[in-house]
C-alpha cells in the first residue's frame, strides 16, 4: 500500500463549442464520470423527444435547437452532456425516453430519471450510497459534506461538486434543508410504476429473484428507496400484474418476472398511455 489517495471522481471534461459543431468529438466517458451539469429539469423536458430522435447525434442536434438557453455555446455544451449521459453505442436510452414521454405522473417520471441518472453517473451513485444514505436523522452540514468529498477528489476543490450534487439531489426530492447549508436525506418509496420500470431494466430476461438479495442491493440505498417499502411494492405489483408471482415458503422467498424486460416495459407503458401503442 502507498500513501496515494485514489480519486473516486474523474477529472472534469473539457467541452468547447467549436466553430463547426458537426466536427466536435464528444467524450462519452466524461459525461458519465463527473458530477457536473446534471441538468435535471432539461433532461425531464427534452428526453421524451429522443423517441423521435433515437440516434445520439440526431438527439444532440435536436437539443441544440430546443434548449432554452440563449447562448449557442451553452446549448452546444448542454446538448453534449444530456445526449451522451443517456446514450450507449450511439443510441439514446429509449426505455427512459419512452417512459418520460408516455407516463403522465410527474413523480414517477422524476423517480425514473433519478434511477437512470444514478446508473449513468457512477460518482453520483457512490456519493449517494456513501454519504447521502448515511446522513443521520439530525441532518448534516455542508462542511461535513466537504470533509467527505475532499479526500476523494485528489487535488481538486470540492465546493463545485458539492453545489452541483446538492442542487441535483434536491431537484429529485431526496434532499432538503431546514436552514442554509444544513441537509436532511429524504427516504421515500418510489411509485409502483417507477419500480416496475427499474425491474424491466435490471432484469432484462425472465427470472426468479430472491427477496433478500433484491432488498440488499446497494443501488436501492443510493436511490434512497427503503428496503421495507420495496418489499411492500413487490407484493402490490403481484396483485396488479407487474410481477407474475411471489413465492414464500419457509426460507424460500422470491418473486418471478416473466417475459423480457422490454415486453414488461411495453405492457407498463401501454397502461400508462391509456392502453394504446407506446411506439
Amino acid at each position: 500500500m502507498t500513501g496515494h489517495q485514489p480519486t473516486l471522481f474523474a477529472a472534469p471534461p473539457t467541452v468547447r463549442a467549436p466553430s463547426r459543431p458537426e466536427k466536435a468529438k464528444a467524450n462519452p466517458v466524461s459525461r458519465r464520470t463527473y458530477i457536473n451539469n446534471m441538468l435535471v429539469n432539461e433532461s425531464l423536458q427534452h428526453l421524451p423527444a429522443a423517441v423521435d430522435h433515437p440516434a445520439t447525434d440526431d438527439f444532440k442536434a435536436y437539443l441544440r435547437e430546443h434548449l432554452h438557453h440563449n447562448s449557442a455555446n451553452t446549448r452546444f455544451r448542454y446538448a453534449e452532456y444530456i445526449a451522451q449521459r443517456f446514450s450507449h453505442e450511439g443510441k439514446v436510452n429509449l426505455a427512459l425516453a419512452r417512459f418520460l414521454k408516455f407516463c403522465p405522473e410527474e413523480r414517477s417520471r422524476r423517480e425514473v430519471l433519478w434511477f437512470e441518472m444514478i446508473r449513468a453517473v457512477p460518482p453520483l451513485q457512490e456519493l449517494c450510497f456513501a454519504w447521502l444514505a448515511r446522513i443521520p436523522e439530525a441532518g448534516t452540514t455542508r462542511d461535513e459534506l466537504l470533509v467527505f468529498l475532499q479526500p476523494r477528489l485528489g487535488n481538486r476543490k470540492p465546493e463545485k461538486i458539492a453545489t452541483e450534487a446538492v442542487g441535483a439531489i434536491k431537484k429529485f426530492g431526496h434532499l432538503k434543508s431546514d436552514k442554509p447549508k444544513h441537509y436532511f436525506a429524504i427516504w421515500a418509496d418510489p411509485p409502483l410504476d417507477a419500480l416496475a420500470y427499474a425491474l424491466s431494466q435490471l432484469y432484462p430476461t425472465a427470472t426468479a429473484v430472491r427477496m433478500e438479495v433484491f432488498k440488499t442491493d446497494p443501488l436501492w440505498q443510493a436511490l434512497l428507496w427503503p428496503a421495507a417499502g420495496l418489499e411492500r411494492l413487490i407484493l402490490q405489483a403481484e396483485r396488479s400484474g407487474e410481477i407474475t408471482r411471489v413465492t414464500q415458503l419457509d426460507n424460500y422467498y422470491q418473486f418471478t418476472l416473466q417475459g423480457t424486460g422490454e415486453e414488461r416495459l411495453e405492457r407498463l407503458l401501454g397502461k400508462r398511455s391509456g392502453g394504446g401503442k407506446s411506439q
